[in-house]
Protein backbone atom coordinates (compact mmCIF):
# COMPACT_ATOMS: atom_id res chain seq x y z
CA UNK A 1 0.00 0.00 0.00
CA UNK A 2 1.10 3.74 -0.93
CA UNK A 3 1.58 5.91 2.15
CA UNK A 4 -1.07 8.45 0.04
CA UNK A 5 -3.04 5.56 0.34
CA UNK A 6 -3.14 4.59 3.94
CA UNK A 7 -5.41 4.95 6.13
CA UNK A 8 -5.61 8.21 7.98
CA UNK A 9 -7.20 10.15 11.56
CA UNK A 10 -9.76 12.81 11.18
CA UNK A 11 -9.00 15.70 13.15
CA UNK A 12 -11.78 14.47 15.45
CA UNK A 13 -10.53 11.24 16.00
CA UNK A 14 -7.35 12.56 16.87
CA UNK A 15 -8.77 15.27 19.01
CA UNK A 16 -11.24 11.81 20.61
CA UNK A 17 -8.73 10.29 21.19
CA UNK A 18 -6.44 12.56 22.94
CA UNK A 19 -9.62 13.78 25.08
CA UNK A 20 -11.55 10.85 25.60
CA UNK A 21 -12.94 11.18 28.94
CA UNK A 22 -13.57 14.56 29.37
CA UNK A 23 -16.60 15.82 31.92
CA UNK A 24 -17.48 19.09 29.63
CA UNK A 25 -18.58 18.79 26.12
CA UNK A 26 -16.07 19.34 23.44
CA UNK A 27 -16.49 20.48 19.68
CA UNK A 28 -14.48 20.77 16.27
CA UNK A 29 -15.08 22.94 14.11
CA UNK A 30 -12.72 22.58 10.60
CA UNK A 31 -11.99 25.98 8.19
CA UNK A 32 -15.21 27.51 9.45
CA UNK A 33 -17.34 25.02 8.79
CA UNK A 34 -20.26 23.23 11.06
CA UNK A 35 -19.48 22.44 14.35
CA UNK A 36 -19.21 18.45 15.10
CA UNK A 37 -19.53 17.39 18.29
CA UNK A 38 -16.48 15.07 19.50
CA UNK A 39 -16.94 14.79 23.00
CA UNK A 40 -20.58 14.62 25.55
CA UNK A 41 -19.40 15.56 29.20
CA UNK A 42 -18.45 12.18 30.40
CA UNK A 43 -20.21 10.21 27.54
CA UNK A 44 -17.18 7.66 28.27
CA UNK A 45 -19.49 5.97 30.82
CA UNK A 46 -22.61 5.16 28.79
CA UNK A 47 -21.48 4.93 25.33
CA UNK A 48 -21.28 1.06 23.97
CA UNK A 49 -17.95 -0.84 24.38
CA UNK A 50 -17.49 -0.47 20.60
CA UNK A 51 -18.18 3.47 20.62
CA UNK A 52 -15.36 3.10 23.25
CA UNK A 53 -13.05 1.66 21.34
CA UNK A 54 -13.25 3.22 17.91
CA UNK A 55 -12.63 6.15 20.32
CA UNK A 56 -9.17 5.31 21.72
CA UNK A 57 -7.88 3.17 18.78
CA UNK A 58 -10.45 3.72 15.34
CA UNK A 59 -8.03 2.34 13.08
CA UNK A 60 -7.38 -0.85 15.28
CA UNK A 61 -11.36 -0.91 15.76
CA UNK A 62 -12.69 0.03 12.30
CA UNK A 63 -13.89 -3.22 11.76
CA UNK A 64 -15.48 -4.19 15.24
CA UNK A 65 -18.71 -5.49 14.43
CA UNK A 66 -21.04 -7.23 17.50
CA UNK A 67 -21.85 -10.41 15.07
CA UNK A 68 -18.00 -11.23 16.52
CA UNK A 69 -16.25 -11.66 19.25
CA UNK A 70 -13.57 -9.30 20.38
CA UNK A 71 -12.13 -7.37 23.15
CA UNK A 72 -15.77 -5.02 22.75
CA UNK A 73 -17.50 -8.36 23.80
CA UNK A 74 -16.16 -8.22 27.44
CA UNK A 75 -15.28 -4.84 27.92
CA UNK A 76 -16.15 -4.23 31.92
CA UNK A 77 -16.69 -1.28 34.53
CA UNK A 78 -13.54 -0.47 37.39
CA UNK A 79 -14.35 1.23 40.51
CA UNK A 80 -12.76 3.61 42.97
CA UNK A 81 -12.81 3.63 46.30
CA UNK A 82 -16.04 5.49 46.65
CA UNK A 83 -18.05 3.21 43.93
CA UNK A 84 -17.74 5.78 41.27
CA UNK A 85 -16.78 4.29 37.53
CA UNK A 86 -13.28 4.95 37.05
CA UNK A 87 -12.56 2.90 34.03
CA UNK A 88 -13.89 0.65 31.17
CA UNK A 89 -11.63 -1.84 30.36
CA UNK A 90 -10.94 -5.44 28.71
CA UNK A 91 -7.73 -7.71 29.33
CA UNK A 92 -5.30 -7.37 26.51
CA UNK A 93 -2.32 -10.21 26.44
CA UNK A 94 -0.90 -8.01 23.14
CA UNK A 95 2.74 -9.61 21.52
CA UNK A 96 5.28 -7.47 20.13
CA UNK A 97 3.56 -6.80 17.22
CA UNK A 98 0.64 -5.14 18.82
CA UNK A 99 0.28 -1.61 19.74
CA UNK A 100 -0.70 -0.60 23.55
CA UNK A 101 -4.33 -0.07 23.55
CA UNK A 102 -4.58 1.02 27.41
CA UNK A 103 -5.39 4.38 27.77
CA UNK A 104 -4.90 6.08 31.22
CA UNK A 105 -6.63 9.51 31.44
CA UNK A 106 -5.94 12.58 34.03
CA UNK A 107 -8.93 15.19 34.19
CA UNK A 108 -10.52 13.23 31.36
CA UNK A 109 -6.63 13.84 28.86
CA UNK A 110 -4.79 11.04 27.66
CA UNK A 111 -1.79 10.48 29.85
CA UNK A 112 -0.35 7.99 28.90
CA UNK A 113 -0.60 3.89 27.67
CA UNK A 114 -0.76 0.66 29.94
CA UNK A 115 0.22 -2.83 29.45
CA UNK A 116 -1.87 -5.77 29.50
CA UNK A 117 -5.30 -4.06 29.07
CA UNK A 118 -7.22 -2.19 26.35
CA UNK A 119 -9.91 0.65 27.31
CA UNK A 120 -9.96 3.82 29.51
CA UNK A 121 -8.75 3.90 33.17
CA UNK A 122 -8.10 6.77 35.60
CA UNK A 123 -4.49 7.49 36.31
CA UNK A 124 -2.01 9.52 38.81
CA UNK A 125 -0.99 12.02 37.54
CA UNK A 126 2.58 12.27 36.55
CA UNK A 127 5.88 14.69 34.85
CA UNK A 128 6.51 12.25 31.96
CA UNK A 129 5.93 14.76 28.98
CA UNK A 130 6.36 12.87 26.37
CA UNK A 131 3.30 10.94 27.83
CA UNK A 132 4.76 7.62 26.94
CA UNK A 133 3.04 5.38 30.24
CA UNK A 134 0.16 6.03 32.46
CA UNK A 135 -0.13 4.11 36.38
CA UNK A 136 -3.75 3.52 37.11
CA UNK A 137 -5.32 5.28 40.42
CA UNK A 138 -7.04 2.36 41.23
CA UNK A 139 -6.50 -0.16 44.17
CA UNK A 140 -5.29 -3.67 43.78
CA UNK A 141 -8.47 -5.27 45.48
CA UNK A 142 -10.60 -3.31 42.85
CA UNK A 143 -7.93 -5.10 39.98
CA UNK A 144 -8.11 -8.37 41.29
CA UNK A 145 -12.01 -7.94 41.35
CA UNK A 146 -12.15 -6.75 37.84
CA UNK A 147 -9.83 -9.76 36.90
CA UNK A 148 -12.18 -12.28 37.83
CA UNK A 149 -15.13 -10.57 36.38
CA UNK A 150 -12.86 -10.78 32.92
CA UNK A 151 -12.26 -14.13 33.44
CA UNK A 152 -16.42 -15.24 34.28
CA UNK A 153 -17.00 -13.02 31.24
CA UNK A 154 -14.35 -15.01 28.90
CA UNK A 155 -15.61 -18.32 29.92
CA UNK A 156 -18.73 -17.52 29.21
CA UNK A 157 -17.83 -16.50 25.97
CA UNK A 158 -15.72 -19.60 25.81
CA UNK A 159 -12.59 -17.65 24.52
CA UNK A 160 -10.18 -18.30 28.14
CA UNK A 161 -6.37 -19.61 26.29
CA UNK A 162 -3.07 -19.55 27.93
CA UNK A 163 -2.38 -16.19 26.73
CA UNK A 164 -5.39 -14.82 29.04
CA UNK A 165 -4.98 -17.17 31.68
CA UNK A 166 -1.46 -15.65 32.03
CA UNK A 167 -2.46 -12.19 31.92
CA UNK A 168 -5.59 -13.02 33.80
CA UNK A 169 -3.66 -14.15 36.61
CA UNK A 170 -1.14 -11.62 36.70
CA UNK A 171 -4.05 -9.51 37.43
CA UNK A 172 -4.89 -11.53 41.04
CA UNK A 173 -7.68 -13.81 39.38
CA UNK A 174 -8.44 -16.74 41.45
CA UNK A 175 -6.81 -20.28 39.56
CA UNK A 176 -9.57 -22.04 39.03
CA UNK A 177 -10.83 -22.82 35.35
CA UNK A 178 -7.32 -20.90 33.85
CA UNK A 179 -5.54 -23.07 30.92
CA UNK A 180 -2.28 -23.67 32.05
CA UNK A 181 -0.47 -24.24 28.64
CA UNK A 182 -0.12 -27.55 27.06
CA UNK A 183 0.24 -30.82 28.92
CA UNK A 184 1.49 -33.19 26.58
CA UNK A 185 0.32 -31.34 23.71
CA UNK A 186 -3.13 -31.04 24.92
CA UNK A 187 -4.71 -27.87 26.19
CA UNK A 188 -5.41 -28.39 30.19
CA UNK A 189 -7.66 -25.63 32.74
CA UNK A 190 -6.64 -26.32 36.29
CA UNK A 191 -8.83 -28.73 36.89
CA UNK A 192 -7.87 -31.13 34.41
CA UNK A 193 -4.42 -30.95 35.07
CA UNK A 194 -4.77 -31.73 38.36
CA UNK A 195 -6.77 -34.99 37.60
CA UNK A 196 -4.37 -35.43 34.96
CA UNK A 197 -1.05 -35.62 37.32
CA UNK A 198 -2.99 -36.77 40.34
CA UNK A 199 -1.49 -40.78 39.56
CA UNK A 200 1.49 -39.61 37.78
CA UNK A 201 5.39 -39.76 39.41
CA UNK A 202 6.70 -36.60 37.84
CA UNK A 203 6.24 -33.86 35.33
CA UNK A 204 8.55 -31.58 33.26
CA UNK A 205 7.85 -27.94 33.25
CA UNK A 206 9.30 -25.89 30.25
CA UNK A 207 8.31 -22.15 30.64
CA UNK A 208 6.71 -21.10 27.42
CA UNK A 209 6.04 -23.23 24.44
CA UNK A 210 8.71 -25.25 22.98
CA UNK A 211 10.37 -23.73 19.93
CA UNK A 212 13.10 -24.79 17.61
CA UNK A 213 16.46 -23.75 18.66
CA UNK A 214 19.65 -23.26 16.43
CA UNK A 215 21.50 -26.13 18.30
CA UNK A 216 18.28 -28.39 17.51
CA UNK A 217 19.60 -31.90 14.53
CA UNK A 218 16.45 -31.09 12.78
CA UNK A 219 15.51 -27.85 10.41
CA UNK A 220 12.75 -25.41 11.50
CA UNK A 221 10.83 -26.33 8.81
CA UNK A 222 10.42 -29.91 9.99
CA UNK A 223 10.69 -28.86 13.96
CA UNK A 224 7.40 -26.53 13.48
CA UNK A 225 5.41 -28.91 11.21
CA UNK A 226 6.35 -32.27 12.71
CA UNK A 227 7.19 -31.42 16.72
CA UNK A 228 5.45 -33.75 19.35
CA UNK A 229 5.70 -32.82 22.71
CA UNK A 230 6.31 -35.89 25.30
CA UNK A 231 3.21 -36.80 27.60
CA UNK A 232 4.71 -35.49 30.52
CA UNK A 233 5.73 -32.35 29.18
CA UNK A 234 3.94 -29.17 30.34
CA UNK A 235 4.39 -25.81 28.42
CA UNK A 236 3.46 -23.60 31.18
CA UNK A 237 2.17 -20.34 29.51
CA UNK A 238 3.37 -17.05 31.07
CA UNK A 239 3.34 -13.37 31.16
CA UNK A 240 5.84 -10.46 32.20
CA UNK A 241 5.26 -8.79 35.51
CA UNK A 242 3.21 -5.80 34.46
CA UNK A 243 5.26 -2.66 36.69
CA UNK A 244 2.61 -0.32 37.17
CA UNK A 245 1.29 -3.08 38.98
CA UNK A 246 3.81 -2.53 41.34
CA UNK A 247 3.35 1.15 42.08
CA UNK A 248 -0.55 0.18 43.39
CA UNK A 249 0.30 0.87 46.96
CA UNK A 250 -2.08 -1.51 48.97
CA UNK A 251 -0.53 -3.50 51.69
CA UNK A 252 -3.72 -5.30 52.81
CA UNK A 253 -3.01 -7.49 49.02
CA UNK A 254 -0.03 -9.80 48.62
CA UNK A 255 0.82 -10.25 44.81
CA UNK A 256 3.18 -13.19 45.37
CA UNK A 257 0.29 -15.86 44.17
CA UNK A 258 -0.29 -13.26 40.86
CA UNK A 259 1.04 -15.78 38.51
CA UNK A 260 0.55 -19.31 36.75
CA UNK A 261 3.71 -20.25 38.07
CA UNK A 262 2.30 -20.43 41.63
CA UNK A 263 -0.88 -21.64 40.60
CA UNK A 264 0.76 -24.70 39.09
CA UNK A 265 2.52 -24.89 42.76
CA UNK A 266 -0.71 -25.19 43.94
CA UNK A 267 -2.16 -27.33 41.57
CA UNK A 268 0.64 -29.78 42.28
CA UNK A 269 -0.28 -29.49 45.83
CA UNK A 270 -3.85 -30.58 45.44
CA UNK A 271 -2.75 -33.59 43.35
CA UNK A 272 0.21 -34.82 44.90
CA UNK A 273 0.40 -33.15 48.31
CA UNK A 274 4.04 -31.79 48.89
CA UNK A 275 6.39 -31.42 45.97
CA UNK A 276 9.79 -31.28 45.11
CA UNK A 277 11.59 -29.81 42.23
CA UNK A 278 15.03 -30.12 40.46
CA UNK A 279 16.45 -28.50 37.41
CA UNK A 280 17.47 -31.14 34.26
CA UNK A 281 18.28 -30.94 30.89
CA UNK A 282 15.51 -33.72 29.69
CA UNK A 283 14.11 -34.57 26.37
CA UNK A 284 10.62 -32.45 25.77
CA UNK A 285 9.52 -34.11 22.73
CA UNK A 286 10.84 -35.28 19.27
CA UNK A 287 10.55 -34.43 15.71
CA UNK A 288 10.44 -37.54 13.68
CA UNK A 289 12.44 -39.68 15.95
CA UNK A 290 14.88 -37.13 16.67
CA UNK A 291 14.92 -36.01 20.51
CA UNK A 292 14.96 -32.34 21.72
CA UNK A 293 15.70 -31.75 24.54
CA UNK A 294 15.94 -28.15 26.82
CA UNK A 295 16.56 -27.12 30.48
CA UNK A 296 13.24 -28.41 32.55
CA UNK A 297 12.08 -28.14 36.09
CA UNK A 298 11.15 -31.69 37.61
CA UNK A 299 8.48 -31.82 39.81
CA UNK A 300 8.07 -35.02 42.11
CA UNK A 301 5.98 -35.63 44.96
CA UNK A 302 7.97 -35.38 48.10
CA UNK A 303 6.70 -38.82 49.46
CA UNK A 304 8.32 -40.35 46.11
CA UNK A 305 11.61 -39.21 47.16
CA UNK A 306 11.37 -39.85 50.29
CA UNK A 307 10.39 -43.61 49.50
CA UNK A 308 13.21 -43.79 47.12
CA UNK A 309 15.82 -42.58 49.79
CA UNK A 310 15.12 -45.60 52.32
Amino acid sequence: MRLEDSPRLTVSQICARLVPALDINFFVRIDGGNREWVIRANDWKTISPIELLKRIEPLHYKDASLDKFGHWSHLSELYDGNGKIAGRCVIHPGSYFSKDLGIGVVKGLFAGTILGLTGVIFSKPQNDLARKTANPDISLSEIQRWANEQKKLLLEHEQMDEKKSALLARFGAGHTSLIFGNFGGQSLSYEEFIETVRTLTSIKVHDEKVCHDDDDDVLMRDFDNYFEADEHLLELSSHKELGWLKQIDNSAIVRDSWSLDTALESALKEAWGEVNWEEEREVVGSVNGTDIIRSCRIAVPKSDIELSDL
